[in-house]
């Protein structure tokens, strides 16, 4: 047990190597350094073969420490207390590494916030620093199914459920985790569902100081083109990069939060968490990058350098370099066409390189009663299995889509996506849903990318940033771009746009219409390269 400053005691195994001294790795997390679902005794085995001492620690109010349950507030002091501890053990060879994947990658932020000097470089792995707009909310759209879902694991200090069981159907939505278990509240989640963007909770420190954090040590932003918080990730990796204080790297593949793969020709995979042998398989894929990066960055090992971007085009291969997008992209514009037709079947309306030479329009109607469902089975494993089918949900009257032509050679799509619609509801709020899809010759419908915006109905255009993807439309298939007023369970929806949408259980339907017209068009942006060299 590890005292912090205050007398609170946390719960700390050390994993040592032969050697009578190790550079060190501290990875703090919330979710049980014993557990499945870290196996961090697994990894200790494998980065000790490698020459690396480990720290594991639960967090205060976590696992075995001591201390009140409650996220992101104490991780700056308690980071600072922890590196202050190992880096005076005779077994501390020096500099130490910070590793985190997802919560304990904010620790490992935090750590770095605190200003400790003995850290000299770290890995961070599915998580944005700015936590109020890339994780708990979204360009000012709560995150529900996100939240919701990990909300459950704050309620106390032993409270723990990877899945709950929760039901979407409750009303109002503010009281989804009282309908699993009655009469219990959690705090972190009343809290950030009434604090948005730009409210001063997001000022206090433990926040604002990871969010403005200086980043003078180089960093391993790993991530997946599937993970729920990439594009702040990201954010981050550019914001750190421009610094210029020390080298940054970019490793993304196409992987969700937990790391599961796209399945090849949407073949379903299993969890490689299930087994200990599934496990141990995985944990090259998941740590050699890792170490590779510290041999070379922490330890100053005469080692290759690994390459300042690598990153994994989904269905073409990993291409390396030393920026992203790659050199020689461009933007291509697409524009939505044959609007009135957007909600006559799946395949709707088109998207074409010309620009609108009529004005069209489409209204359809927006039912809080019957939300858009957003499919995905369990927030965070979008890749667990396969990706569901959206023409499961294109095909209802208030899905807008607009689809091209089949591409005649494969279209690699390396970069930011963004989209601009001329849009308005006839109600004060409006909720607008955008997803990117990739629709196969046999008419299956992929998800790229997606993104969402809650916004007081405009005069102008609404733009969405979907952020970056890298994916390629192989030869035969079709870009969709799909248009919707809800999509839930993963967006919070706005039930009455008169009043508190977490409050409400009923409210009226909203009409809804798009337009495009010769200069005010509506369309979509997408990054595109040919030519890439691709590897393994």
């Amino acid at each position: 047990m590890v005292p912090m400053r205050d007398g609170t005691r946390l719960s700390t195994d050390v994993y040592l190597t032969e050697a009578s001294s190790a550079p060190v790795i501290l990875v703090r997390t919330c979710y049980d350094k014993a557990s499945w679902l870290t196996f961090l005794p697994l990894v200790a085995e494998y980065v000790n073969a490698r020459g690396y001492a480990l720290v594991a620690q639960d967090v205060r109010g976590k696992g075995r420490s001591e201390g009140t349950s409650a996220p992101f507030f104490s991780e700056i002091d308690d980071g600072y207390d922890t590196l202050e501890w190992v880096s005076r053990q005779n077994w501390c060879e020096g500099k130490i590494a910070m590793f985190g994947d997802s919560y304990f990658a904010y620790t490992a932020w935090a750590a770095l916030a605190s200003g400790h000097p003995s850290i000299g470089a770290m890995v961070s792995r599915g998580i944005a620093t700015d936590i109020a707009r890339e994780v708990v909310y979204r360009d000012g759209t709560f995150l529900y199914a996100t939240n919701a879902f990990w909300a459950p694991f704050w309620l106390d200090n032993y409270l723990y459920d990877v899945v709950p069981p929760l039901d979407w159907s409750a009303r109002p939505l503010s009281e989804v985790i009282g309908h699993w278990l009655p009469g219990r509240r959690s705090d972190f989640f009343e809290a950030v569902r009434n604090a948005p963007p730009g409210d001063p909770f997001w000022e206090q420190p433990c926040f604002s100081r990871v969010r403005d954090v200086d980043v003078s040590i180089p960093v391993l932003h790993v991530g997946g083109w599937w993970e729920d918080f990439h594009r702040g990730q990201l954010a981050d990796w550019r914001r750190a990069r421009a610094a210029g204080h020390a080298r940054q790297y970019l490793l993304m593949d196409a992987t969700d939060h937990f790391d599961a793969q796209l399945a090849p020709d949407e073949a379903p995979l299993a969890d490689f968490r299930e087994t200990e042998e599934g496990i141990r398989d995985y944990l090259p894929r998941y740590l050699d990058p890792a170490l590779a990066f510290l041999d070379s960055e922490l330890r100053h090992l005469p080692v290759p350098r690994p390459p300042a971007v690598r990153v994994e085009v989904a269905e073409a291969g990993w291409w390396e370099g030393e920026q992203w997008p790659p050199p020689g992209s461009e933007r291509m514009r697409l524009h939505l066409a044959s609007v009135p037709a957007a909600v006559r079947d799946a395949d709707g309306g088109a998207l074409t390189h010309d620009e609108p030479d009529a004005s069209e329009s489409v209204t359809w109607e927006h039912d809080p009663q019957d939300l858009v469902p957003s499919l995905d089975e369990v927030p965070f494993r979008d890749l667990l299995g396969t990706l569901p089918d959206e023409s499961l949900v294109e095909a209802r009257p208030d899905v807008l889509t607009f689809t091209s032509e089949p591409v005649d050679r494969p279209l690699d799509l390396v970069g930011p996506v963004h989209v601009c619609l001329r849009v308005s509801a006839e109600a004060p709020l409006m909720h607008i849903a955008v997803k990117l899809i990739d629709v196969f010759p046999n008419g299956r419908a992929r998800r790229i990318a997606d993104a969402a915006l809650t916004q007081r109905t405009p005069s102008g255009p609404t733009t969405l940033a979907l952020a970056d993807v890298a994916y390629r439309v192989r030869s035969g298939h079709r870009l969709r771009l799909e248009v919707a007023a809800s999509c839930f369970p993963r967006y919070l929806p706005v039930i009455d746009p008169e009043t508190d949408s977490w409050n409400a259980t009923t409210g009226p339907r909203v009409g809804y219409t798009l337009q495009s017209s010769p200069g005010e068009a509506s369309f979509i942006d997408l990054t595109v390269a040919s030519g890439l060299s691709y590897g393994e």
